[in-house]
């Protein structure tokens, strides 16, 4: 499941998918907030389902809540807790906000 605001990024991921052969409908492609639709998919995970299945979060902005108030960091955390094999792609403008996001991530999984 791909997730994202841009249309035509989810376009370039259709396109490689088939690109690479990737059977139809393994890939679902989602355009919206992708933290509220991966809550959601999360919420609803089995537990058979959580060895298997890996996140990447790659947010512009990891701090910053959506309209439901939930960030791509409280996202992360929450995933993190259930076991889900995850990454967080992120890079840092600088090494205070660095240090910001490294505290909020020790808040949020401890």
């Amino acid at each position: 499941m791909f997730c994202d605001l841009d249309g035509e990024s989810l376009s370039n991921i259709a396109d490689d998918s088939r690109a690479l052969g990737v059977p139809l409908g393994s890939v679902r492609l989602v355009e919206g907030d992708g933290v509220s639709n991966l809550v959601d998919e999360l919420s609803g995970l089995a537990e058979d389902k959580v060895a298997g299945t890996f996140l990447l979060v790659d947010p512009y902005r990891p701090l910053e809540p959506n309209s439901d108030g939930e960030t791509p960091l409280g996202l992360f955390a929450r995933a993190v807790k259930r076991g889900v094999g995850c990454v967080l792609w992120y890079g840092f403008d600088s090494r205070r906000y660095r240090s910001a996001l490294l505290d909020a991530l020790r808040a949020g999984i401890e």
